[in-house]
Protein backbone atom coordinates (compact mmCIF):
# COMPACT_ATOMS: atom_id res chain seq x y z
CA UNK A 1 0.00 0.00 0.00
CA UNK A 2 2.77 2.13 0.77
CA UNK A 3 4.37 1.59 -2.40
CA UNK A 4 0.98 2.50 -4.53
CA UNK A 5 1.04 5.69 -2.51
CA UNK A 6 5.17 6.34 -3.94
CA UNK A 7 4.31 5.85 -7.17
CA UNK A 8 0.94 7.86 -7.04
CA UNK A 9 2.68 11.16 -5.34
CA UNK A 10 5.72 10.87 -7.47
CA UNK A 11 3.42 10.61 -10.87
CA UNK A 12 1.78 13.69 -9.61
CA UNK A 13 4.82 16.01 -8.72
CA UNK A 14 5.98 14.43 -11.79
CA UNK A 15 3.03 15.50 -13.99
CA UNK A 16 2.55 19.24 -12.40
CA UNK A 17 6.20 19.67 -13.18
CA UNK A 18 6.18 19.04 -16.73
CA UNK A 19 2.53 21.34 -17.13
CA UNK A 20 4.80 23.98 -15.19
CA UNK A 21 7.32 23.66 -17.61
CA UNK A 22 4.92 23.66 -20.23
CA UNK A 23 3.53 26.98 -19.54
CA UNK A 24 6.95 28.44 -18.46
CA UNK A 25 7.24 27.42 -22.31
CA UNK A 26 4.76 28.94 -23.78
CA UNK A 27 5.62 32.48 -21.96
CA UNK A 28 8.30 35.00 -23.07
CA UNK A 29 11.64 33.68 -21.59
CA UNK A 30 11.37 30.06 -22.93
CA UNK A 31 15.20 29.21 -21.46
CA UNK A 32 13.04 29.11 -17.75
CA UNK A 33 11.59 26.19 -19.06
CA UNK A 34 14.80 24.86 -20.09
CA UNK A 35 16.80 25.43 -17.01
CA UNK A 36 13.55 23.39 -14.95
CA UNK A 37 14.49 20.15 -16.36
CA UNK A 38 18.07 19.95 -14.93
CA UNK A 39 18.08 18.46 -12.05
CA UNK A 40 19.37 20.80 -9.44
CA UNK A 41 17.53 23.51 -10.60
CA UNK A 42 14.09 21.69 -10.37
CA UNK A 43 13.22 23.39 -7.38
CA UNK A 44 13.27 26.59 -9.39
CA UNK A 45 9.99 25.24 -11.35
CA UNK A 46 7.95 26.14 -8.37
CA UNK A 47 9.40 30.17 -7.65
CA UNK A 48 8.70 30.85 -11.83
CA UNK A 49 5.65 29.26 -11.90
CA UNK A 50 4.06 31.62 -8.62
CA UNK A 51 6.14 34.81 -10.08
CA UNK A 52 3.85 33.77 -13.76
CA UNK A 53 0.64 33.31 -11.54
CA UNK A 54 0.72 29.69 -11.96
CA UNK A 55 -0.24 29.45 -8.29
CA UNK A 56 -2.68 26.36 -8.14
CA UNK A 57 0.27 24.36 -10.04
CA UNK A 58 2.86 25.62 -7.47
CA UNK A 59 0.37 24.63 -4.41
CA UNK A 60 0.08 20.89 -6.57
CA UNK A 61 3.39 20.73 -7.30
CA UNK A 62 4.89 21.72 -3.58
CA UNK A 63 2.16 19.71 -1.66
CA UNK A 64 2.90 16.57 -4.19
CA UNK A 65 6.69 16.67 -3.58
CA UNK A 66 6.51 17.15 0.53
CA UNK A 67 3.90 13.94 0.21
CA UNK A 68 6.69 12.00 -1.51
CA UNK A 69 9.57 12.85 0.80
CA UNK A 70 7.19 12.18 3.96
CA UNK A 71 5.69 8.43 2.30
CA UNK A 72 9.97 8.19 1.23
CA UNK A 73 10.94 8.23 4.71
CA UNK A 74 8.34 6.04 6.31
CA UNK A 75 9.41 3.65 3.58
CA UNK A 76 12.60 3.32 4.94
CA UNK A 77 11.79 4.29 8.60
Amino acid sequence: MLGLALVLCFATWLTVHLAITVELFASAPRWRAVLCLLPPLVPLAAYWALRQGMHRLAAAWGASGLGYLVLLYAAYR
